[in-house]
């Protein structure tokens, strides 16, 4: 019996390394030919522009089609597991097709790196828990581990020191998101954190220090609701803790959380954005037609209804779901 295995070990010396060498395998092979006749790659991007006076970016990836067509079966690995088996049904399946039989993933800590199947940026990891029992899911592994597990938003920023502060990293959590198994993204591009950056120097701001030294920054705007969100800047203890704590607190009041780790100029600290949330419910859902997670300067779309874009429909939805989705940070959610 032939055993083939796609997952190598790797220590925190090697991980930078280890990570340009998958970007470079994947970047060389046909991994990302279409799934769907008719349809690009699904590695094909299409730039939009502002939509609206938003400040969001409009972002098309017209080739992620295809999600049920990487196994040949008539039973696919999520139909036969559960749903929430679907991050990890490109690793264990043996019913996959070409090209996804020659995945490369790494194991590093208590996480599995591997490409996105399905990205929306030219080079687009997702860092996934181990811990998961997709079978049988509880909080252990899952995207509620964050708030549930002070040492996992620190192993996030130490990656993200591995890798040198390159690019940016970002998590849905469980609003924007469909999968409930524990999975940061993780984006070498950089140009969209321009468009953020610069658009919350120009709003009305709020900046103190916890406990621990990190110092806060509370943004909002009224004509711009989608950056409603508070920066964490500080070295990693201090961050780290102050990050876990804001959390347990969003939660305990029952609203969800992204958060968008950014470059920081000093490389001995770290900066992350992270944005309070809550649905806006199914009515609203059904009419606005839209889903937004962690906002990075971006709103991806696989396609859009010219109409929608040549009447604004897109902006006043984008807007209006924002202004309820996108809550407003409290002093009380921090260890003062």
């Amino acid at each position: 019996m032939n055993i083939n295995f796609n997952i190598s070990l790797i220590l925190d010396s090697d991980l930078n390394k280890n990570i340009n060498k998958l970007i470079k395998y994947y970047n060389n092979s046909n991994y990302f030919k279409s799934l769907v006749k008719d349809k690009p790659p699904r590695n094909k991007f299409r730039l939009m522009g502002m939509i609206g006076n938003s400040y969001v970016y409009l972002r098309l990836t017209p080739g992620r089609f295809g999600f049920d067509k990487i196994e040949k079966t008539s039973k696919t690995f999520t139909e036969k597991y559960g749903g929430d088996c679907g991050l990890v049904s490109n690793i264990i399946s043996q019913k996959l097709i070409a090209p996804f039989t020659k995945e490369k993933n790494l194991l590093w800590r208590n996480y599995i790196i591997k490409q996105n199947a399905f990205p929306y940026f030219k080079t687009h990891l997702l860092i996934i828990s181990t811990d998961y029992n997709c079978e049988k899911p509880t909080i252990r592994g899952s995207q509620n581990y964050l708030h549930n597990n002070e040492n996992v938003i620190k192993d996030m920023l130490e990656f993200y020191n591995l890798r040198k502060q390159k690019g940016f990293m970002f998590f849905n959590g469980l609003i924007g998101n469909s999968q409930n198994h524990f999975h940061f993204h993780y984006v070498t591009d950089r140009n969209s954190l321009k468009n953020i950056i610069n658009k919350i120097k120009t709003m009305k701001y709020n900046n103190f220090k916890t406990k621990n030294g990190t110092n806060i920054t509370i943004f909002n705007s009224d004509n711009c609701p989608c950056y409603n969100g508070t920066i964490f800047y500080g070295k990693l203890d201090q961050i780290s803790k102050d990050i876990f704590y804001f959390l347990k607190k969003v939660n305990k009041e029952k609203y969800l959380y992204n958060l968008v780790i950014i470059p920081s100029k000093n490389i001995k600290k770290y900066q992350v954005i992270i944005y309070i949330r809550k649905h806006i419910g199914k009515k609203l859902d059904k009419k606005l037609s839209i889903v937004v997670g962690a906002n990075f300067g971006y709103l991806v779309l696989k396609d859009i209804d010219d109409e929608k874009l040549k009447n604004n429909i897109l902006e006043k939805n984008l807007l209006e779901y924002c202004k309820i989705s996108f809550l407003k940070s409290k002093k009380k959610y921090f260890d003062l």
